[in-house]
């Protein structure tokens, strides 16, 4: 009994390995060695059980990411897997770095030749690639969202980024002022002269002032007189606009002057400026002095034209003294264009200017206009022979 027990025991453990259980995946190792031509002679018995599993098997192994792991599909979709499904969740460039190819339904491809596996696969990749949404094409930049200078779209400076960086309310209300100001002189300056009565016309001085006068009065009973001029300079708008903001040559054009004040420059570039200053004059006759605490301001428009304003500001340091009258600067400004002579060549600038001032003063319009008139000409008169003898030009 003993012996019998003991052999039976070894009987049981002798037919242990006769399974060979072990076979199985070198039998997969086999397949996926072999082409997909070959197939049908590998595994000859389709009805047998394990036979979808294999081929399912060899397919996941071979499309790697393009299929889920056998694990995770149901017994019920293992016969049979949508590849299209799979391909979208992978690019065909993610395909071609794992050196893989689409997948072909397992039922088909077990009755198809190589060169149909083939085709078939590039039918799918061609879909695919059809399939994606082509580039889109970077959107215009938008005018405004433009700056005027590329190359220095950052590094420059302008009254606005400082405006807009101040948080001390009275600054930026004087910087508000400086940059409205230069808005509305420009409209003004470009702007018709309905309203206004032509008080004088030059004829034959080369730089043909024109000038037109208009005037109100303020609820504290004191007269505004309003001219707008036009004459010509032999210049370029820069060399005016930076002649014009020289104050020791408007001191040879105003003798009027007497203080001359830069409080604070705000900013100082090649084609902006922007200034707090206080500006004192002499008194006149039996009047009295007065003075004026303002903002100036100039900007380059583009490469021919140029622009500047000057406006009243309060400056409580610089409160009003004994003996002198603040009055107000409502608005001050130029235009200036270039506009070449048309018969010499010569280099020139049209130049329209804005002047609207109260000086705390009623004066009847009989005896302002005639005065307003004589003033402009002088002016102007200097101001063109002043410019000859800076730039050479006759």
């Amino acid at each position: 009994m003993g012996n019998t027990s003991s052999s039976k025991k070894r009987q049981q453990y002798q037919v242990a390995p006769t399974k060979k259980k072990s076979k199985a995946p070198k039998c997969v190792a086999a397949v996926q060695a072999c082409c997909l031509g070959c197939l049908e002679h590998v595994l000859p018995n389709k009805s047998s059980p394990r036979t979808p599993f294999l081929h399912k098997q060899l397919e996941d192994e071979r499309n790697g990411p393009l299929n889920k792991p056998i694990s995770s599909i149901s017994m019920h979709n293992m016969q049979k897997v949508d590849t299209r499904t799979a391909l979208k969740e992978h690019s065909p460039t993610h395909m071609e770095n794992q050196d893989q190819l689409p997948s072909i339904d397992s039922e088909d491809r077990t009755h198809l030749s190589k060169p149909e596996v083939e085709s078939k696969r590039e039918e799918v990749r061609e879909q695919v690639q059809s399939s994606e949404p082509e580039p889109e094409e970077p959107k215009p930049v938008a005018v405004h969202e433009v700056p005027e200078r590329l190359d220095q779209e950052v590094k420059v400076l302008t009254l606005e980024k400082i405006y807009e960086s101040t948080e001390d309310a009275q600054r930026r209300e004087w910087l508000h002022t400086a940059i409205e100001g230069l808005a509305k002189a420009a409209e003004i300056n470009t702007g018709g002269i309905e309203g206004y009565e032509r008080i004088y016309n030059e004829t034959k001085a080369t730089h043909k002032l024109q000038c037109h006068f208009r005037s109100y009065t303020t609820p504290w009973s004191s007269k505004v007189n309003v001219t707008k001029s036009e004459w010509y300079v032999y210049c370029s708008p820069e060399e005016f606009i930076k002649y014009v903001y020289n104050s020791e040559e408007q001191r040879k054009v105003d003798k009027g002057i007497e203080i001359d004040k830069i409080i604070e420059k705000v900013i100082d570039t090649e084609e902006e400026y922007c200034s707090i200053n206080y500006l004192g004059y002499k008194k006149v006759w039996i009047t009295a002095a007065r003075d004026f605490t303002y903002i100036k301001h100039y900007k380059k428009i583009n490469e021919t034209t140029w622009s500047d304003c000057s406006r009243s500001v309060e400056m409580p340091d610089y409160p009003v003294v004994e003996g002198k009258v603040r009055a107000g600067m409502v608005l001050v400004g130029h235009y200036i264009e270039r506009d070449d002579d048309p018969v010499t060549g010569q280099v020139r600038s049209r130049v329209r200017h804005y002047s609207e001032i109260d000086v705390k003063i009623n004066t009847p319009d009989l005896l302002a206009k005639p005065f307003v008139a004589s003033t402009m000409r002088k002016t102007v008169d200097d101001i063109d022979k002043r410019i000859k003898e800076l730039y050479g030009q006759k």
